[in-house]
């Protein structure tokens, strides 16, 4: 499955060390009891970090989620059983400090997660899914120290982007085998930001936004949508008032997102069409936190009851509460774990030499530099300035109705030039033009004269 195609494992005890297996010393892992309905066992949480004895990437669907100060677990038993004991999970991570979000990118045996601790801030780590198999990250690794507080996150597991949602916007950080984990401010307005969820098939993303009007006393949300580079931003929907966590149907291009404020479950469709009440439930919804979406399914986490539900993305089960994990403290994060889930796509980023961060919009990349540049010895030179282009704000936007659906973006060549485009000739790309035609006025040799020259556009 993806790069390069294999996977390789070790019989018996032995592990896989990247070039040959070994014999693991024995590890002090972590106890297990006889649970009441048989011969599963169960496992006490702890705080160590051992390699987990239960196979996690074998092929089988499965559940995994953030408790509260405990860690990352991932569900032991079948993805459909009901009714299910968190206790009766498997911790893949145990960790005492405040873990809110996770993605994973499966074919790397790759997970991110966003922790928070009382001395350390806000950070972002990644480790193995499985430790007993190769995986980019060899042990649990910080990669980035943050200031700000954030609880979501989404990976573009085809060009090695993390998305995360910050205070008033969205952040991409570049999560490649460099070990420079550059950052960008891709998205910003002035509404609290919600959920964040990226479609690297299709090359767009997606993210929710509330505002507080404290003259009516009443909230006011939107769906949003636009290219991975920030650009082109639309509105897909207002019918909503707290939009707290999205989640994506990438082959039916459908958005779904669970309203807190009105404990409704809704849909529509990527071009902002076939707006949908799904479900409506004040138990099932007042606490959501994070979801997704696998099948003809849809989970997510509740904190308010402590548990995990799923549904049918229909809405054929009506209003049955159905649970399939319960315990006794909150739940949080949570994602299903199959590669079937990330497809493979066209990276639109393989040969472009940008010196920082390269960002892909549509069928062609847009290099940025890093928002935090001058921590790299490396110099960047790809644009003439780090701040996020503007993102209106929702009352300024209007809904796309151009076209029913989006296509995929296939193997098409790439177009090496933020100058000139070849086949796309559309108002969106005149700033990308705008930014090299500067560029290349400021990066002219003294030689050539004094730099005096200016930029008119006329559109």
């Amino acid at each position: 499955a993806g790069s390069p195609g294999y996977t390789c494992g070790c019989p018996g005890a032995q592990t896989w060390n990247g070039s040959a297996c070994i014999e693991q010393p024995p590890t002090a892992g972590p106890d297990t009891t006889q649970s009441a309905a048989g011969n599963r066992p169960v496992t006490t949480p702890s705080v160590s970090s051992a390699v987990t004895p239960y196979p996690v990437l074998d092929n089988d669907t499965k559940l995994v989620f953030v408790v509260y100060k405990e860690g990352i677990y991932v569900k032991q038993n079948l993805l459909d059983d009901m009714n299910t004991q968190y206790i009766e999970s498997v911790d893949l991570l145990s960790d005492t400090d405040w873990i809110t979000e996770f993605d994973y990118v499966y074919h790397k045996n790759v997970m991110l997660w966003l922790e928070s601790s009382v001395f350390e801030g806000l950070s972002l780590y990644g480790a193995p899914i499985d430790r007993s198999k190769p995986s980019a990250f060899n042990a649990t690794q910080k990669l980035l120290r943050r200031t700000y507080n954030s609880k979501r996150l989404s990976i573009d597991w085809i060009h090695d982007l993390a998305y995360i949602s910050v205070s008033k916007g969205v952040e991409v950080i570049s999560i490649g085998p460099e070990g420079k984990y550059y950052s960008y401010d891709l998205i910003r307005h002035n509404e609290i930001q919600g959920d964040v969820s990226v479609d690297p098939i299709h090359g767009l993303l997606f993210w929710s936004q509330w505002g507080y009007n404290t003259v009516t006393t009443k909230h006011s949300g939107s769906i949003m949508r636009a290219n991975q580079d920030g650009s082109d931003p639309i509105v897909l929907s207002t019918a909503t008032l707290i939009p707290n966590t999205i989640a994506l149907d990438i082959d039916a291009q459908v958005v779904y997102w669970i309203d807190t404020h009105i404990y409704t479950l809704y849909s529509v469709s990527y071009t902002g069409l076939d707006f949908k009440t799904i479900l409506v439930s004040r138990n099932l919804f007042e606490g959501s936190f994070s979801m997704d979406l696998f099948g003809d399914h849809i989970y997510w986490s509740n904190y308010e009851n402590n548990a995990l539900h799923v549904t049918n993305k229909r809405g054929l089960n009506g209003t049955e509460r159905l649970t399939l994990v319960n315990a006794y403290t909150d739940i949080e994060g949570l994602k299903v774990l199959d590669s079937r889930r990330q497809m493979n796509g066209t990276n639109r980023c393989s040969h472009s030499r940008c010196a920082h961060m390269c960002l892909p919009v549509q069928r062609d990349y847009r290099c940025v530099c890093s928002k935090n540049r001058f921590q790299f010895s490396d110099v960047c030179n790809d644009e003439t300035t780090t701040t996020a282009r503007p993102v209106m704000t929702s009352t300024g936007m209007t809904t796309t109705t151009a076209a029913t659906t989006l296509e995929p973006i296939g193997a098409t060549d790439a177009i090496h030039s933020q100058l000139i485009d070849h086949n796309i000739h559309y108002m969106k790309n005149i700033s990308h033009k705008l930014d090299s035609l500067i560029n290349i006025t400021q990066l002219r040799p003294e030689s050539d004269g004094p730099h005096n020259g200016h930029w008119i556009a006329i559109a």
